[in-house]
């Protein structure tokens, strides 16, 4: 039996997310794999951005909390 991965890509930097839980929020998840990207700076702000890269030491959990909270 074989699995398919659960590969995202983003069409701005081409950078993949992959094996993302359901709840994982793609957003944060992004920002943290690769904080340069223009798109994520451009839609959800270069605030958001450096809030995750600030909280990358915590976990993903504490992460989606205080993110999710803001008004971004």
């Amino acid at each position: 039996m074989s699995r398919l991965q659960d590969i995202v890509r983003c069409f701005a930097c081409n950078v993949g997310l992959k094996n993302r839980g359901p709840d994982d929020p793609p957003w944060i998840k992004h920002a943290q794999s690769f904080p340069q990207c223009q798109y994520v700076r451009h839609v959800k702000s270069e605030e958001f951005t450096n809030l995750v890269q600030m909280m990358t030491d915590q976990s993903d959990e504490e992460v989606s909390h205080h993110v999710l909270g803001c008004e971004y």
